[in-house]
């Protein structure tokens, strides 16, 4: 059956759509099969040119073990182009070397999830950033549990020193001795085209499997044994997370303590719930380039179950966004947090579905250099962060079920606008990554099109290029450079916002949002440079740039995951503080 004929008999009203539906999706074909061709050919010379270093080098088995080699720059040059190249594979970091403390009081779970069609060594990077931040703490814990000890039994009257449930006690409220065990899942290696379902019930499983068997490792004599479990998911990943610890709580009896009681023997607390690119509204209206609803059905189509979930030819995503059963155990995490790429750099995921920011919606967020002093704002070392934005949680009914209560307009009762609102009003952390510095791009000829919208919407700009009048030029009337004119007048925008201190979706919306064509075009790799994407030596060295971000964000997740207290488990401060909080400024 042709695609024409497909079409006809499954999408009504065809006639209109028709002619721009088939020219589209062929285009959208050429460009991916020129892509395709252009990474593989790219990999093959990259191997090539690896096998001709390897090559030239001197085998070790020719330089004898006594005498001294004579020096050569060729040589030095040739061994260094070989080492930077190995340096390339992942993974990198060997886990045995990890510090690993059987004694201790609390196991931390961090799983991350790869997204569509991606492997574990996706993210062998952050794996590995993440266990070396992981281990610095686990020894910090376990050298102020060991202090604290200590004085305790230099200061507790006599009658106690045979008690050792009250210094137990002791260790427990100020942190304890703790570990954590970072955990990058397989089952849905090679298996992201069936669907959001079937991927997120073989996470759970896995899930399940990691911690009983890494739990067996550490035997003890406690009856019951704290954990927690924190997510990051990247892309598609973080949909199956979201879906996974829906389900997860089948297996688990609930306890009035906000925990859940695992095989009568594990305790088990949610702690930090992490994405990365995902789409949480899904991908349909969101793609990279408009296209007609009916190219939509077509690549979803092409994309198995996974892409009719992700375009929404069924209620599961609406469903995740606004039903008890996934909104409830998502907002029993302490922190949300919530990665995107702004300014047209993602081309799989969008800013407005990866922060689900709604062009309808008047949901507060705060910046946070306004608001937030107990929570550091989030930065790296290139300066690739631009914004971090806090939403303030809202006091639903019940267990979120009156969806209702959230102050909609008229104008906000549609799926999407319900879907982000829903999700906002769980309390998040937003961080928006700017990496077209990183990126290549062209410069192309000024056009002048008034009715498209440009990033100076969110901030109310009277002028075309998006500068107010005040700003229209420099206090000496000195021109500005047309390499930087772009990212001054984005910087702008941001700053306006920033003044106002609280803005609503659609600002935030409008402001991280780039134009189709202005005078730079760039290519849009962020997706996976937001994460040092790592599969290969190639793909290494291409993302090599988003490696600040990471590292600040596996930083700050590390220190958030150590934070965990059992005395206060069901919202961190930072989401306590937002109890009470002003509407956005218009």
């Amino acid at each position: 059956m042709n695609i024409t004929r497909f079409m006809t008999v499954h999408v009504p009203n065809l006639q209109v759509f028709q002619q721009d539906s088939i020219m589209t999706t062929i285009i959208l074909a050429f460009v991916l099969l020129f892509l395709a061709s252009s990474v593989s050919s790219l990999y093959r010379n990259a191997e090539a040119f690896r096998a001709y270093i390897s090559s030239r080098a001197p085998p070790a088995s020719t330089v004898s073990t006594n005498a001294k080699p004579k020096p050569s720059s060729l040589d030095n040059s040739l061994r260094g182009s070989i080492q930077w190249w190995e340096d390339l594979a992942p993974p990198f970091h060997d886990a045995s070397e990890d510090y690993v403390d059987l004694d201790a009081e609390v196991t931390h779970f961090l799983f991350l999830l790869h997204g569509h069609r991606g492997f574990s060594k996706d993210l062998s990077y952050l794996q590995s950033v993440m266990q070396q931040v992981a281990t610095i703490e686990t020894r910090e814990s376990m050298r102020g549990a060991n202090c604290m000890m200590e004085s305790d039994e230099e200061t507790k009257p006599i009658n106690e020193s045979s008690n050792p449930r009250s210094t137990t006690d002791k260790v427990r409220r100020s942190n304890g001795r703790q570990e954590m065990v970072v955990h990058s899942a397989t089952c849905n290696e090679r298996k992201t085209t069936d669907g959001v379902e079937k991927g997120g019930e073989r996470l759970v499983e896995e899930m399940l499997t990691t911690i009983r068997e890494q739990m067996k490792l550490r035997q003890d004599d406690r009856p019951i044994k704290d954990i927690t479990i924190s997510v990051l998911g990247n892309s598609l990943g973080g949909i199956y997370g979201r879906y996974a610890i829906a389900k997860l709580t089948r297996h688990c009896d609930e306890k009035v303590d906000g925990s859940w009681l695992l095989d009568n023997h594990y305790r088990i607390y949610f702690n930090i719930f992490c994405t990365t690119a995902t789409p949480h509204l899904g991908i349909a209206g969101h793609t990279f380039l408009p296209i007609p609803r009916t190219a939509e059905i077509g690549v979803a189509h092409a994309m198995g179950d996974t892409g009719r979930d992700l375009f929404r030819l069924n209620d599961l995503m609406k469903k995740m966004a606004t039903d008890p059963s996934f909104l409830g155990p998502l907002k029993r995490f302490r922190k949300r947090i919530a990665y995107a790429n702004a300014y047209g750099t993602d081309f799989p995921v969008p800013a407005q579905t990866a922060a689900f920011l709604s062009d309808t919606s008047s949901y507060p967020h705060h910046f946070a250099e306004a608001t937030r002093d107990d929570d550091p704002i989030v930065v790296d070392d290139n300066g690739l962060v631009v914004a971090t934005l806090h939403t303030p949680p809202r006091q639903l009914r019940g267990d979120l079920a009156e969806i209702k209560m959230l102050d909609m307009d008229q104008n906000d009762a549609d799926d999407l606008a319900r879907m982000s609102m829903s999700l906002d009003a769980l309390g998040w952390k937003k961080v928006f990554v700017d990496v077209r510095k990183e990126i290549p791009n062209i410069s192309v000829p000024k056009v002048s099109l008034p009715t498209w919208r440009n990033n100076s919407a969110a901030a109310g700009s009277n002028e075309p290029n998006g500068r107010s009048s005040e700003e229209s030029c420099t206090s000496d009337d000195a021109p500005i450079n047309e390499d930087t004119e772009e990212e001054m007048r984005v910087e702008q925008a941001l700053q306006r916002l920033k003044q106002r201190g609280v803005v609503s979706s659609r600002d935030v919306a409008a402001a991280v949002t780039a134009p189709l064509f202005d005078e730079k075009v760039y290519w849009p790799s962020g997706h996976n440079m937001i994460v040092a994407f790592s599969r290969s030596r190639l793909s290494t060295y291409m993302n090599k740039a988003g490696r600040p971000v990471v590292d600040s964000l596996a930083k700050e997740l590390v220190e958030d995951i150590f934070s965990w207290n059992a005395l206060s488990t069901e919202a961190s401060p930072s989401i306590q503080s937002f109890e009470s909080t002003p509407e956005p400024k218009t």
